[in-house]
Formats: C-alpha cells, structure tokens, sequence
C-alpha cells in the first residue's frame, strides 16, 4: 500500500517464525511466547504438546532477525547494484527470516530437561493436549476463549507448522550466527525463572 502511493519510498516487509534466544530490549528481553508457555507447564505440572507434537516450525534468533532489518536498512541508505539485481525493494519484497526447524515436542523437551535440573518439575512426563485446554492453561484460566482470544491464538501457534524459507534474505547476504534453538533455551529459562522469583 505505501509503496503503491509513493514508489520512491523504499518499502520491504520482514515475516519472522518463531522468534527465541534473549534479546538486548529492556521491555522484553525474552521471547513473547515464553510466559505463556511456562504458565500451561506450571498449570500442568509437566511439559506438554498439542496432540503427537510433531508439528514443525521455523526460528529465527532475535539477533539474527535484528541484522536482517540492519542490512535492509544499509541497504536502503547506500544502494548497491544488489538493490536493482534482486527487487530489494517494492511489491517482492518480501522476506521470511528462518535459521532452523524444530518439532515442538523436540522444543518441549528441551524446555524440560531445564526445568528438571532447576527442580522446577519433578518428571519428564509430557501431556497431549487440544487447542482449547493449552489456551486455558496458558491464560491460567478454567473459562472458554473466544477463538480470536490472545490466549487462544497462543495455543494455536504451538499446534501449527510454520515452515519457510529464507531464500530472498539469503540473496542480500543474510546469514543466521546465533547459536541454535537448544543451545539458548537454558539461558531463556533460567532467566524467565529469575524473573518470576522477583515479581
């Protein structure tokens, strides 16, 4: 739409997965998903999936994602001739910023084996859920939600796959350094657990 009203404007938009891994923001250093998360894995006493939890989706680190938006706007303050070879810009210029997939019974799991050295559960046992009970433990509530509630969208996310490739961020040169989704998810817990302790 804006670049329809001024097509000297350079416009792109940025689609990202599931974002992970701690963030420099002061606001939210953490991943949005993840209170809601630990709230249906303390509501339950266990890790848990929506049905088998095979569903797989893309991440992307939050740093990683931050260099996209960094090399597009270097891009658009001093113009190279990849601007021109590859529609940078414009009504293609669209990008999905994805460093890696995972199952999110492989994410759980994860998350699991923190929460077990941290004492925080007692078990490894995983529950299989539907939609409408992960909505009503992340929201820590017994109450049905409205299909275009918060907390229902959240559980949905958790149940779906969100497979893409990153394959017009790579032609600007954007390659993910973060390390992986496992490789951070400590950090992200004991940080999330550290924060909680306080409130």
């Amino acid at each position: 739409m804006v670049f329809a009203a001024a097509s000297n404007v350079n416009v792109a938009i940025i689609s990202p997965v599931v974002v992970y891994g701690v963030g420099p923001s002061i606001e939210h250093p953490l991943p949005l998903t993840i209170p809601d998360l630990m709230n249906a894995v303390d509501s339950m006493k266990s890790g848990w999936t929506i049905g088998s939890g095979h569903n797989i989706s893309g991440y992307v680190h939050v740093l990683d994602i931050a260099r996209l938006y960094v090399l597009l706007v270097s891009n658009a303050l001093t113009p190279s001739s990849l601007v021109q070879e590859s529609d940078v810009w414009g009504p293609k210029a669209y990008y999905f910023a994805s460093s890696e997939e995972l199952s999110f019974h492989d994410y759980m799991t994860s998350i699991v084996e923190v929460l077990r050295k941290r004492n925080f559960l007692q078990t490894n046992q995983m529950q299989h859920i539907d939609v409408n009970r992960a909505a009503n433990a992340t929201g820590a509530s017994t109450t049905t939600h409205p299909a275009d509630s918060w907390a229902k969208h959240i559980a949905i996310l958790f149940g779906c796959n969100t497979r893409v490739r990153s394959t017009r961020a790579h032609k600007l040169g954007w390659k993910p350094e973060e390390p992986g989704v496992k490789e951070t998810i400590e950090e992200v817990i004991n940080m999330y657990l550290e924060n909680v302790a306080k409130t």
